[in-house]
């Protein structure tokens, strides 16, 4: 008899400890940093066997199970945009849909929009292959209860949208909840957008088959994306670094095509997890959602320049006692390479745990 690690169960390995992500279940398990499930102690097999991550079977039985298969499909040539404007965004979503698009994100940073305009222009969608339409009401401390009505009313005639205000003050966010009686809106009290956030929490992750399969090979955040400005310029990273073209000149489908699958268009889809300095020695890389954009050295290879507020060299969050940052810990990234001072590192690592790697 043998233990045996289910295949929908996969290890994903950090510096300093590893992760069993149980991708049905979308749950996951922080586990000692070990070469093979075999390496861990009674007690940690024991908890695996009771949450059913591994088995006992006859050595002649473990081929028959099949492994999954974590290609990474989709038939769509661009799975998400972000518009970052009310004017005209119905023209973006229609002419998106042709490449089977489902899940758009509507930036609105003013409150300078009408309720009528959305709703005609709502009206306008076909919303045959969609998934999601979501908006971001950012810098929301002047709306007012009835604009709150009305907008809920909205979510309630068109089903495919979600609409998000953050920065609602707790009275105006109470006032809400007693004086409608379908909640629809998601509203966040004292909260920014969260388009540009780093993971903060353990919260914050994705832990499922097809996040995994997409992350094994492509960046999650930036992958099959485009970003369209208020202008209607369209880019493949939130701050516009490229600029590709504009949607009023882009109406014919072939020159659509054409550009989503230039390789201009899809620089950053491949700079996965595994490939990014820090991020590859993270335990959580495979399902973590990153809204940081990576900058590519001349040797081809990739670093952030905002630090994450997670550091895998320590197993430390921000905030949490023994946090240091990466340079506190030695380790430097940036556009000149990357270098560890190994003897400070494990320095600090004795001091937070007791060892030295």
């Amino acid at each position: 008899m043998k233990d045996f690690l289910f295949p929908d169960c996969k290890i994903s390995y950090g510096y300093k400890r590893n992760l069993i992500l149980d991708l049905t279940r979308q749950e996951f398990y922080i586990i000692p940093k070990v070469t093979s499930i075999l390496d861990l102690d009674e007690q940690w097999l024991f908890f695996l066997r009771e949450n059913e991550i591994i088995t006992k079977l006859p050595v002649d039985c473990i081929a028959d199970f099949r492994e999954i298969n974590f290609d990474f499909k989709t038939y769509s040539v661009i799975t998400n945009a972000v518009i970052f404007s009310t004017n005209n965004f119905v023209n973006s979503i229609n002419l998106l849909e042709r490449f089977l698009c489902q899940n758009f994100l509507i930036i609105i940073n003013k409150l300078d929009f009408s309720i009528e305009n959305l709703n005609n222009q709502l009206s306008g969608i076909n919303n045959s292959y969609l998934n999601s339409v979501t908006f971001n009401i950012e810098n929301s401390l002047s709306v007012s209860l009835e604009l709150l009505k009305e907008l809920n009313d909205l979510c309630e005639k068109f089903n495919f949208i979600k609409i998000v205000l953050f920065d609602i003050c707790a009275q105006l966010l109470d006032n809400y909840f007693n004086d409608v009686e379908n909640n629809l809106l998601d509203i966040r009290v004292n909260s920014n957008s969260g388009i540009f956030q780093k993971p903060s929490s353990p919260e914050d992750f994705v832990c499922n088959i097809t996040y995994y399969s997409e992350a094994l090979r492509f960046n999650t955040f930036l992958n099959r994306k485009i970003f369209i400005d208020e202008n209607g310029y369209i880019s493949n990273s939130p701050d516009f670094g490229s600029i590709f073209g504009q949607v009023s000149e882009l109406y014919n489908a072939d020159n659509l095509l054409e550009l989503f699958s230039s390789k201009e268009v899809q620089y950053y889809y491949e700079a996965n997890k595994d490939s990014i300095d820090v991020c590859r020695e993270c335990e959580f890389k495979h399902i973590c959602f990153d809204n940081r954009i990576p900058y590519k050295r001349k040797d081809d290879t990739w670093f952030n320049i905002v630090e994450c507020n997670y550091n895998p060299f320590i197993a430390k969050w921000k905030g949490e006692e023994g946090y240091k940052t990466l340079i506190e810990c030695g380790i430097e990234s940036n556009k000149n390479g990357f270098k560890i001072d190994q003897y400070k590192l494990n320095q600090i690592n004795e001091v937070l745990w007791g060892e030295d790697t």
